[in-house]
């Protein structure tokens, strides 16, 4: 679980304020669920101020009951414990300071048993200063493991609606496999997978080092710029109906192609640069290495730190990425409206539908 500076340090939930007048100060929220039911906050006033913050929960991120809070504290105190009424429940929480300055916030990551790097892109600040808002788009690693543990976190606790994975195999097999799932639509788009059997050999037999990694996933993530709208049409389709919601975003690791599409989507709503790559490198030590070696095989340290870069984010791949669009479209934007045809109207619409 990631530790409380470090979603501070990632901007994961950055200022946002709902009914906050411009005088106030500027406030920064995290929560961290630390326990079963126990959530730890955290929140920091600049300038400091005097009064006191109350917290409320609710399993719906657009409704809370402000009748009676989970707690009070003051100010000045900088952090507070709670505890949920069920441990099984996915918890919002909204922080009201001095009764007139609001903030809705969650624990990013969700734990699952059964689903890896499984988190919520809620709560990010986009360049106007408006928010994504929480329990709409989730993104996540394979979904694998018993039926029973998978499809209750998938429809009981986070009510998905649709799943969108970027293996179109898999993606079928899925949906298969679970004909008691009626109500959750699929769409698979099959885009390679940078890190297959034939890779992590070539690095086991020495053919592959870390500078040649590097440039392998640059290619691959070049061939998700080049054929965007082949690869990332179907998932903007889904994401401008408004009946699709919750939507879940998914492929084997949760980092490459998921990462490359969330990028996209960050981008088409205007969420500045700097967020776009942090929420990006969350995905940093997710992926399971033991998954990816052969049982019995002994691994040089260059070949551990070889595969480990394969399952890693790359913020260098990323940034090519943008160079590209840059010098051949002049501008992300010209980009997202030229090869994914996202126009105006469509990114207003993706605005409407995600941010308040």
């Amino acid at each position: 679980m990631k530790t409380m500076a470090a979603f501070l340090t990632f901007g994961i939930i950055g200022i946002s304020f709902l009914g906050c007048l411009r005088e106030t100060p500027q406030i920064k929220a995290v929560t961290e669920r630390v326990a079963s039911n126990k959530y730890s906050f955290r929140w920091e006033v600049l300038p400091p101020m005097n009064g006191t913050v109350k917290i409320y929960s609710s399993l719906d991120p657009e409704h809370f009951d402000l009748s009676k809070p989970l707690a009070e504290a003051p100010i000045s105190d900088g952090v507070a414990c709670v505890h949920t009424a069920r441990e099984s429940d996915r918890n919002f929480f909204l922080l009201k300071f001095n009764n007139r300055c609001k903030k809705i916030i969650a624990s990013r990551f969700i734990y699952s048993p059964r689903i890896q790097n499984l988190r919520d892109i809620g709560g990010y600040q986009n360049k106007e200063e408006k928010t994504i808002r929480w329990a709409k788009i989730y993104r996540s690693a394979n979904i694998k493991g018993p039926m029973v543990e998978r499809d209750i976190c998938l429809t009981n606790k986070l009510c998905i609606k649709t799943i969108v994975s970027f293996y179109s195999k898999k993606g079928e097999t899925y949906k298969q496999e679970n004909p008691q799932l009626n109500n959750i639509h699929y769409i698979s788009t099959d885009i390679p997978d940078p890190v297959v059997a034939e890779v992590i050999d070539m690095v086991l037999k020495g053919r592959m080092k870390k500078g040649d990694a590097r440039l392998y996933l640059q290619e691959q993530y070049l061939d998700m710029y080049e054929n965007a709208d082949i690869y990332f049409k179907p998932m903007f389709n889904t994401l401008l109906d408004e009946e699709n919601y919750p939507i879940l975003l998914t492929d084997e690791r949760g980092i490459d192609r998921v990462g490359f599409a969330v990028a996209l989507l960050m981008a088409a709503i205007d969420v500045p640069g700097e967020t776009v790559l942090n929420d990006y490198m969350l995905s940093s030590n997710q992926a399971n290495i033991r998954d990816y070696i052969p049982k019995g095989a002994t691994l040089f340290l260059e070949q551990q730190e070889t595969i480990a870069l394969l399952l890693n984010p790359q913020e260098k791949a990323l940034s090519v990425i943008q160079t590209r669009m840059n010098q051949e479209f002049g501008s992300v934007d010209n980009y997202l409206e030229k090869k994914l045809k996202l126009d105006k109207t469509k990114r207003k619409k993706l605005k409407q539908l995600l941010l308040y």
